[in-house]
């Protein structure tokens, strides 16, 4: 009689719905998996056609025979998932999201790992643990988004985790940390590549039925709406691992020992399609808009008299009042000869965590002044002075120059040191972004949600954000939320200011 065995089952339905099943059953080793299937009907009710066996990381065919698959007799029952797939919706869990291009960020990573192909490429060798960020930030509201990652080595011999896939809220970069994604002093929410668990707050449990191999490609599936994640196999969609993420969030991946992976992001929201930068399907996060009943675009979290917001102002004894225009707090336009500063109603102080706010330019006109518009930040305790901008000898500012793409600080404009190596460019239609730090007194600029890199450092005093307009240009403020519904880590409420309005 043949050796009869317990096997877990872990049943997800083939979509990015949380909802799943789980229960435990009998069966004997030398059965086919095809059997497997049929027991498995009987007891959830799922028909054998729709039905994917994943073991360790490997769909089972159904002419195979179980203890042919790796499946033996263990103290622990073998833990098997099975994805349920209605032919309707075969692709169900990948249609509507975007391919999110991105690159790894050295700039936020640990020191030990080597990153190459222009961000593409990871490998590290390491008996400590360390992680590297991507340099795009995700905002909650933006939609679904999927990339991938496949690993050319994977080495499980010293440490049986390997490395961790996911997210991490974005936030202070802890490089010194030897913790993965997911563990008790690393916020974030992470797939164990070696053991296939799922990892949060320093717990794990089974999800992918055993560990990842070298050349499977490993799905990130996020959809920022309702801020939940999961992940894919070879193409094949596993369930939702997790929900209630905080946002904005970047991709990252820990490791530890010897380990390769390489990049892979496709053109659509589907899987195994190599990285191609000419493909013009790949989408750049941009934020969730909707309309307004004045015509104009706002997002959750906008100047709409909640106390989640802040709004621009004119303060007179600290510039022109005339020829700029204020709507709901948030619409800028100006239309004059001279310089003229508006200033948010709140203001950051130190210590009071990550603050993120994004400028979407309507109208971007260089034509007869080359800089255009300055974003930044200025002193709470003066600044703003008449027909000079952010960053200019009388207005003692930190500021990026929209116009041009430069730095500017104490009248001297340096030039941006962004990843690709040249100070970025800026249209009508772009959405700038500001991240200040306040714990670390670091300043950085996104653009269209692509990181641009440190900026600026040292700001150890309270400040207030401005912007600086000369001639005709229109601009459009985006603020966003507190923590609790997706703000950076540092806990501090974006546009309450966490250190009391201004």
């Amino acid at each position: 009689m043949s050796e009869r065995i317990r096997v877990g089952v872990r049943l997800v339905n083939g979509n990015l719905s949380s909802a799943e099943t789980e229960g435990t059953l009998e069966v004997s080793l030398t059965e086919e998996v095809l059997h497997l299937k049929e027991m498995i009907a009987q007891k959830f009710g799922v028909p054998v056609k729709e039905q994917t066996v994943v073991f360790r990381g490997g769909v089972l065919k159904d002419e195979e025979v179980l203890m042919d698959c790796g499946i033996h007799t263990s103290k622990e029952p073998a833990r098997l998932v099975v994805v349920r797939t209605p032919k309707s919706d075969a692709q169900s869990g990948l249609e509507g999201g975007k391919a999110l291009r991105f690159r790894f960020d050295i700039s936020r990573s640990g020191d030990k790992f080597h990153i190459a192909d222009g961000g593409k490429k990871v490998s590290y060798s390491h008996p400590a643990w360390q992680c590297v960020l991507g340099d795009t930030v995700m905002l909650r509201g933006n939609g679904k988004y999927y990339w991938e990652v496949e690993f050319s080595r994977l080495s499980t011999k010293k440490n049986t985790f390997a490395a961790v896939i996911g997210l991490v809220p974005d936030g202070e970069f802890k490089n010194t940390v030897n913790q993965p994604i997911g563990w008790a002093k690393v916020t974030g929410w992470g797939l164990v590549a070696g053991t296939g668990q799922k990892l949060h707050g320093g717990k794990t449990r089974d999800y992918a039925g055993g560990g990842i191999r070298p050349g499977d490609r490993v799905g990130i599936h996020v959809d920022t709406n309702t801020a939940t994640l999961g992940f894919s196999v070879n193409g094949l969609y596993l369930g939702a691992a997790f929900t209630k993420l905080k946002f904005p969030a970047r991709p990252a991946i820990s490791c530890i020992q010897s380990q390769s992976l390489a990049l892979q992001v496709p053109s659509k929201a589907t899987p195994s399609s190599s990285y191609n930068d000419d493909d013009n399907d790949i989408d750049e996060p941009e934020p969730l808009n909707h309309h307004h009943q004045n015509g104009h675009k706002m997002v959750k979290g906008d100047v709409d008299g909640s106390n989640n917001s802040w709004g621009w102002e004119v303060i007179p004894s600290r510039g022109r009042t005339g020829g700029v225009r204020i709507e709901n707090g948030s619409l800028v336009k100006s239309a004059c000869g001279g310089w003229v500063t508006v200033v948010g109603n709140t203001t950051f102080k130190p210590g009071t965590g990550i603050h993120f706010w994004e400028v979407e330019l309507v109208k971007l006109d260089t034509e007869k002044n080359v800089f255009g518009v300055v974003m930044g930040v200025l002193p709470e305790r003066g600044g703003g002075a008449s027909n000079q901008p952010v960053g200019w000898k009388k207005n003692p500012g930190l500021g990026l120059v929209l116009g041009t793409g430069e730095l500017l600080r104490q009248s001297t404009g340096r030039v941006y040191s962004t990843p690709e190596g040249a100070s970025p460019d800026f249209a009508t239609g772009d959405i700038v972004a500001a991240e200040l730090d306040t714990t670390r007194g670091t300043l950085r600029f996104l653009k269209n949600g692509r990181d641009l890199g440190p900026a600026f450092s040292g700001i150890d005093y309270a400040v207030k954000p401005a912007l600086s307009c000369i001639q005709d240009q229109e601009t459009m403020l985006r603020t966003h939320p507190s923590p609790e519904e997706g703000a950076g880590m540092g806990g501090a409420r974006i546009g309450a200011g966490g250190g009391g309005g201004g």
